[in-house]
Order: C-alpha cells, then sequence, then structure tokens
C-alpha cells in the first residue's frame, strides 16, 4: 500500500460523522474491550470538509491502532477530538500509553521502522502520506510513560489537483 499510487478522489464530507463512525468501529471490537474510548467533537454536527474520506479513515485507523498497541494489551483510554479553525478542521487521536521516547520519535515516520517486533513499520508514514496528499500536516507530541497526540490538520477546501488540471483526482507514488 505505502508503494502504490493513491487515486485522491475529493468530495464532501461530514467529518463528524466520518470520526463517530470511526471509534463506534473500534468500541464493538472484541478484542478493544479493555480500552475505553472518548470522543470530544467541537464542531458543528452538518460541517462539511473537501476530503477523500476513504483515505483519512485509513490514517485514523492507522493512528487508532498504533494507540491501541500503547497499551500493551492493559486497560486505558484513548481520546479523539475535532476542532474547527476558520479555515481547517484538526482531528487529534490522543492515547495515555506507553509513549514515544525522544529517540524513537523522529523515525516513526520513516517507512519500515517500528519499536513493535511484531509492527510493520508502515502504519505512520502511510498515514503521514495520505495527510500530505490533502494538503494537511500531520503533527506528534508524545511523554514516555504518559502518551501521545497526533493532530492531522486539514484544510476544509482541499484544492489538491494533479498536473493535467483536473481537480477532482489526484494520484501520487
Amino acid at each position: 500500500s505505502f508503494a502504490r499510487p493513491f487515486d485522491f478522489t475529493a468530495e464532501d464530507t461530514n467529518v463528524r460523522e466520518l470520526v463517530e463512525d470511526l471509534v463506534d468501529t473500534f468500541r464493538v471490537r472484541p478484542e478493544n474491550k479493555h480500552i475505553k474510548f472518548r470522543l470530544d467533537c467541537q464542531i458543528s454536527s452538518g460541517k462539511q470538509a473537501v476530503m477523500d474520506s476513504l483515505l483519512i479513515k485509513q490514517a485514523l485507523v492507522n493512528l487508532v491502532e498504533n494507540a491501541i498497541n500503547a497499551f500493551e494489551s492493559r486497560p486505558g483510554e484513548i481520546s479523539l477530538g475535532i476542532t474547527e479553525r476558520s479555515d481547517s478542521v484538526i482531528i487529534s487521536v490522543q492515547d495515555f500509553g506507553c509513549g514515544i521516547t525522544e529517540e524513537n520519535l523522529g523515525k516513526i515516520f520513516t517507512p519500515f521502522f517500528s519499536s513493535r517486533p511484531s509492527g510493520t513499520g508502515l502504519g505512520l508514514p502511510l498515514a503521514k502520506k495520505i495527510i500530505d496528499l490533502q494538503q494537511g500536516r500531520l503533527t506528534v507530541s508524545s511523554e514516555p510513560g504518559k502518551g501521545t497526540v497526533f493532530n492531522i490538520v486539514l484544510p476544509l477546501n482541499c484544492s489538491a489537483s494533479d498536473p493535467r488540471g483536473d481537480e477532482k483526482t489526484y494520484q501520487t507514488v
């Protein structure tokens, strides 16, 4: 998936519904019964943003799965938040797990780097690639032993376009 080109299809997306659906999907998984999911929406229920909803959902799944792994099968809490700014929307994924060491923090977006023996090292680089494609930013802050916060900052109107001038579909490698 990481090396393969993405087809980017921008469409009006209800940001709150997208994140609520994602949280509901994780809540019902039996393997997540030890995790409490919290959602804080500071965005109007009908707010639309232009984005590729399938790709954003994939990026969020990768971030939430990493947050779940931060608890190493222990009980924990993951908080997702949505905040609106004048020209952007911020989706945050926060865990209160083991955190990321300063040494590893600079490597987490490097393909094939993983601090877990069973990790592929592609989840975070793929999430970053997806966010970059949508003219957004993916930021991270972490404190070992206290947890990690990833923030996805997306423009409300993504204007990604391919070199041929098609405003709706964009392919990147």
